[in-house]
């Protein structure tokens, strides 16, 4: 899987925690939450991410089995 510089830059953040947030995920690429919120589904949707707990309020994702 080649990634994208976005997925470059937050992957340490997702190893070095195993569990992140979009929130997380979005202050760490300098976006809205809203918006990372999106590229999570589409990551998930890649296998870049998986969904750790699906609750809606408190989505956490992990790194997809292939990485």
């Amino acid at each position: 899987m080649q990634l994208s510089p976005k997925q470059h830059r937050v992957l340490p953040l997702i190893q070095a925690r195993v569990f992140v947030s979009a929130l997380d995920l979005a202050h760490a690429l300098g976006l809205t939450p809203r918006t990372m919120r999106g590229i999570c589904k589409k990551w998930v949707t890649e296998g870049f991410l998986q969904i750790a707990d699906p609750s809606r309020k408190a989505r956490m994702y992990k790194l997809g089995e292939g990485l």
